[in-house]
């Protein structure tokens, strides 16, 4: 067996400062292991770090590495040597991650798309530690990078996310043209925009909602419009279909109905006397009262379900014989 054991615990000096990486080293030994086997296996360990902060030095350095050829090979080795210290994905040091992060969105010379995609979707990132990471990838106009933000980020600060976002809304091929959605069958859906993409993600995120309703204030009377106008197309989607299904076609990550909701009202808490004042977006502010309406009233006619509703709760199998059958009530939902 193997048992994963940490430097910093078995060494009385710390192996690496707040200005390194700050990852307490992990290092491999044999169970039962000898004294041979445990020094061998801390020189081994502070060798991998020695050359982690050698790489981390030359990377951080404009003078050493200048092109994007030269900074890919070196952050490709540094990938290298974090893989083999983790278990599993690899991981970067978060100190680490975060300077690199920083280095990379200053950088006036080349972009080091891959090598910021990469720091991001290993989850070592945090946009605190990275200010400027959304409008790196809008500069990028790297979609995936992106996307990744808005999914592995928890931090996104809602006001560079909601200037990104107008970005994406006057410009439409900012992410190149409008891609094909689906189960993987050709032809078989439409085309998806990069904002409509962007959106559908935007929406399945956590998000903090008063810090976000403030934000989504820089929004113009018509991209806001927009912006509701496709929640209200999510709406009608559930209404026909389900959350697997509608997963199943976009073959991605969607939002909930409640997310979508939850958008709507948001939308509206930022723009309520805009909406009242603009004559053109009373349409649409009457076809999301519509389907508001026809929510409430199914979701009130659910609450006179009580025994299907014990039925998935308790998930008990429905009577099979006459005996217990005249026990049970008859439910009816009007759709």
């Amino acid at each position: 067996g193997q048992l994963a054991v940490t430097a910093d615990a078995l060494t009385e000096d710390s192996l690496h400062t707040a200005e390194n990486s700050q990852l307490p080293l992990p290092i491999s030994i044999p169970v039962p292991f000898t004294a041979e086997a445990f020094a061998a296996a801390v020189n081994a360990g502070r060798a991998h770090q020695k050359e982690i902060d050698e790489l981390l030095s030359q990377l951080l350095s404009r003078q050493q590495v200048s092109t994007l050829e030269k900074f890919t090979t070196l952050f490709d080795r540094l990938t290298q040597l974090c893989q083999s210290l983790s278990v599993g994905p690899v991981r970067y040091p978060c100190a680490v991650a975060a300077r690199l992060a920083r280095r990379i969105v200053a950088e006036t010379k080349f972009m080091a798309v891959a090598a910021m995609t990469a720091l991001v979707k290993s989850g070592s990132l945090s946009a605190g530690k990275c200010p400027g990471v959304l409008d790196f990838a809008l500069k990028a106009r790297n979609k995936d990078l992106f996307d990744s933000c808005i999914v592995r980020l928890s931090d996104v600060d809602e006001v560079e996310f909601v200037r990104c976002f107008r970005a994406i809304i006057s410009q439409p091929t900012v992410f190149g043209e409008a891609s094909p959605i689906g189960d993987g069958v050709e032809g078989a859906h439409p085309k998806e925009s990069a904002f409509h993409s962007v959106f559908r993600l935007v929406m399945s995120a956590s998000w903090n909602e008063g810090t976000l309703v403030a934000a989504l204030k820089q929004l113009s009377i018509d991209e806001t419009v927009q912006a509701l106008e496709y929640c209200l197309s999510w709406v009608d989607m559930y209404s026909e279909s389900t959350h697997k299904r509608l997963k199943k076609k976009f073959y991605s990550r969607i939002p909930s109905l409640e997310q979508v909701l939850d958008w709507i009202g948001m939308l509206v808490d930022a723009h309520f006397s805009s909406f009242v004042l603009a004559a053109d977006s009373h349409k649409t502010i009457l076809h999301a009262h519509n389907l508001l309406q026809q929510q409430r009233e199914l979701y009130e006619q659910f609450a006179s379900l009580q025994g299907l509703l014990g039925h998935c709760v308790l998930r008990k199998r429905l009577p099979q014989s006459s005996p217990q059958v005249g026990v049970y009530a008859l439910e009816v939902l009007h759709i």
